[in-house]
């Protein structure tokens, strides 16, 4: 049986859009608004997410901390910081100060992190931070709307190049992704069954942890894709 894919993030030659997706479940309970980051984009874009997250009462958020992330995320923020073509990085672009009594952060602590981070061989762990500030220079040169506009768009469908991908490459992607797709669904059935009276729960995190999140709520608890739109990124 052929399945179909849902959009998360869609490219074409008019840009790149992000979805936002409202899930809700016919046996009640909060319903969830799920919003694929990508950590370069228009302030414009960041201003949107930023009013979807305040018509939430509970802001599930990605964040690591750490110097092991700093470095892995370098490449963004190198290329957020020069400002070329109106790109800045998301942690630039999203004010969350009123937002702070409602947000939540179940991701990875610096020390989980870092246990995953050690299950990558080194030799792959310096290839990372080597090519992180190289990547950061590359993307401020031709430009991250050139760049990133070539191969962003993600589905809701599991890869087959991530089944098919070598070991030292399943590792780095377990520490980036994989272990902290587990966070983020157990947060999400805590959400769930939460007895606190949360009528809409906002889900901010990178697009690349949104498929898990999607199968997570159809599958283990039942919900639906009720309403679809989008927000373009540039």
């Amino acid at each position: 049986m052929m399945v179909s894919a849902m959009q998360l993030i869609e490219q074409s030659s008019f840009g790149v859009r992000s979805a936002v997706l409202t899930m809700t479940s016919p046996e009640g309970g909060p319903r969830f608004v799920l919003l694929p980051m990508i950590h370069l984009g228009t302030r414009r874009f960041y201003g949107a997410v930023v009013d979807e997250l305040g018509k939430c009462d509970l802001v599930l958020m990605e964040g690591v901390q750490g110097r092991r992330t700093r470095l892995v995320t370098l490449a963004y923020r190198i290329a957020g910081r020069i400002h070329r073509q109106g790109l800045i990085d998301q942690s630039r672009g999203m004010n969350l100060t009123t937002l702070r009594s409602r947000l939540v952060t179940p991701d990875a602590t610096a020390a989980e992190f870092a246990t995953s981070w050690r299950q990558v061989s080194l030799r792959m762990r310096w290839i990372v931070y080597v090519l992180a500030p190289v990547l950061g220079i590359w993307l401020a040169i031709v430009g991250p709307r050139r760049a990133l506009g070539q191969d962003v768009a993600v589905d809701d469908l599991p890869s087959r190049d991530d089944a098919l991908a070598p070991d030292q490459i399943q590792a780095l992607q377990s520490a980036i992704t994989d272990d902290r797709d587990l966070l983020l669904c157990e947060a999400l059935w805590a959400a769930a069954e939460s007895e606190l009276g949360v009528k809409a729960v906002a889900v901010c995190w990178g697009a690349g942890h949104m498929p898990a999140a999607v199968r997570f709520l159809r599958g283990q608890l039942g919900y639906r894709i009720t309403h679809a739109t989008w927000i373009e990124v540039f």
